[in-house]
């Protein structure tokens, strides 16, 4: 057993070692690069004669209406000016992109580049037969991204499908981070005389306080404990590990229990009311969020990305200047304590649509959006417009308001396809805090990096989903359609009190995944773990990338 280990130890070193390399390459080169950086305008190259082709861009709802729409706006027409393409952005609501997707692909109208960050959408759209393979048209065609898979091996292992082709671009963060944070009103804590919760019964303690006990002040009953609403479901799941694939005495299973208990735990704070009644109706999360501004929320359950949102940082200060906000550890539950799951710090993001009619004008793209010019012009914006130079790096101080509503909704366009590590210097360097909602959000990133990226908790996902192996068409289909099922069946739990049991729940869920051939997904999973478990890429070992 030692030496099996052993061996094992050694191939994650090397293999750790060449991407902690491209990383640490990738910040030396922004260093190098700093001096000139070209994100400050035009090339003048024109529309005339270019080649036309059709992208997918998530549609947040961010883009003010002075700026224009998500198909038509000054970073569009940047795009297609210095680009070697023009393009037609095909807006997809980001939290109802695959329903789109599917639409178009139906209907023939599916754009002929699409970025989605979904890895079992991707995998599915391969088993319909829907992309095109990208070896001869990077081989041929492509120099920007090349280069990107020379420095980043594990991009042409994560883009290989079954077959031994590529079909799928990748990129990299800038940074290791967590899917979603777990923020408390800490002041509320004071004023209630509460101490920060630490097991699932405290949280469960603290958040009917937070209902009960009128800590916004207003005396009115107008304050929700925690949110259950879109995204932050999944995120209790992960308090008690409830994910997907767990691993148990030494095999990858789908744990019953553990769901069972987060189901239990989530229908525990709807039945007290410590949760909005009408949560499942906020799929977008925008109630949640509003919630959170308006002095409404004690506890918030959101993407890193949304907690993170300045603009959402500024409301609230506005509406609840006295607002102190920290993020908090998951809390024990009888599974152990855990970190929330990682975001891939490298994955595939994009694929070509088997249907393209050019797909050499997609590559071309694709090339485009991975030089420096496009990344750091889309990025950082325009010199004198968005920022200033100063010792040769663009600094935004004094731009906040500009940038507003010029550049900080733009981030779609080119952070599925640039690899945004070599911005991380320049990032850290010229960090803007020129207003207290960008310190406040700055000091919360900070606080949330130490408690979540902590190797001393184990993260609740220990294989992201995008390092797990491509399924099968028929796998696939199972996994898809049972997997809405049986989260409906959870939900139905949840809110119908004792008419409709978790006990009845768990009995039906389990029923609908044997009927469905869940069984096959398991035997899959542990047959390829057993087999590849000295390869893997484990959440564990990616806290190694930053150091």
């Amino acid at each position: 057993m030692a030496s099996t280990q052993g061996k094992r130890f050694v191939t994650l070193l090397i293999t750790l070692a060449m991407v902690t390399g491209s990383l640490l390459s990738g910040c030396s080169s922004s260093k190098e690069g700093a001096e000139k950086l070209t994100g400050s305008g035009s090339t003048n190259a024109g529309n005339k004669g270019k080649p036309e082709i059709s992208v997918t861009i998530y549609d947040r709802g961010k883009v003010p209406p002075q700026e224009g729409t998500y198909e038509n706006n000054r970073w569009t027409k940047w795009i297609n000016d210095n680009g070697p393409v023009n393009v037609k952005f095909v807006p997809i609501p980001r939290n109802q992109s695959q329903d789109k997707l599917n639409t178009l692909i139906a209907a023939g109208d599916a754009p002929d580049l699409i970025l989605e960050y979904d890895a079992n959408f991707r995998n599915q759209l391969y088993n319909q037969k829907q992309l095109l393979p990208i070896d001869d048209l990077i081989e041929k065609y492509s120099t920007n991204y090349k280069e990107l898979l020379n420095k980043y091996p594990i991009l042409k292992k994560l883009g290989t499908k079954p077959d031994g082709k590529m079909y799928e671009f990748g990129t990299t963060e800038a940074e290791l981070g967590s899917q979603f944070y777990l923020l408390i009103r800490n002041d509320w804590l004071k004023k209630l005389n509460l101490q920060m919760p630490q097991t699932i019964d405290d949280l469960y303690n603290v958040a009917k306080a937070f209902t009960e006990d009128d800590p916004n002040g207003n005396h009115k009953k107008d304050e929700y404990g925690i949110n259950l609403s879109s995204f932050s479901g999944g995120g209790v799941n992960q308090m008690f590990g409830a994910v997907n694939w767990t691993l148990k005495d030494g095999q990858m299973i789908h744990d019953w229990d553990r769901f069972k208990a987060a189901n239990a735990f989530k229908k525990k704070l709807y039945d007290a009311g410590i949760v909005d009644k009408d949560y499942l109706t906020d799929s977008t999360g925008q109630k949640a969020i509003q919630d959170w501004v308006t002095g409404k929320l004690g506890i918030w359950i959101a993407p890193s990305g949304t907690a993170l949102d300045v603009n959402n940082m500024e409301t609230l200060m506005k509406n609840q200047p006295e607002a102190e906000v920290l993020p908090m550890a998951l809390p024990k539950t009888e599974y152990g304590q855990y970190n929330p799951q990682l975001i891939a710090p490298i994955k595939t993001t994009a694929v070509i649509n088997a249907d393209a009619k050019d797909p050499e004008a997609v590559m071309k793209y694709i090339d485009f959006m991975v030089s420096d010019q496009a990344g750091n012009t889309l990025h950082y914006g325009i010199e004198g417009q968005n920022y200033k130079k100063v010792n040769g790096f663009p600094d935004k101080t004094g731009f906040t308001d500009i940038n507003k509503n010029q550049l900080d909704w733009n981030f779609d366009y080119y952070q599925l396809l640039y690899p945004r590590v070599r911005q991380k210097y320049i990032d850290d360097k010229m960090k803007d805090l020129s207003t207290p909602a960008l310190k406040k959000v700055d000091e919360l990133k900070k606080a949330a990096n130490v408690i979540y990226l902590s190797p001393d908790r184990p993260v609740a996902t220990f294989i992201l989903p995008e390092y797990l192996p491509q399924l099968t068409k028929e796998l696939s289909l199972i996994d898809t359609t049972v997997s809405k099922t049986i989260d409906d069946i959870w939900s139905r739990a949840v809110i119908s009190g004792s008419s409709y049991t978790i006990d009845q729940a768990a009995a039906d869920a389990q029923s609908t995944w044997e009927k469905a051939g869940g069984k096959q997904l398991e035997e899959y999973y542990r047959n390829w773990y057993d087999k590849n478990k000295d390869e893997a890429i484990y959440s564990k070992d990616l806290y190694n990338i930053l150091k």
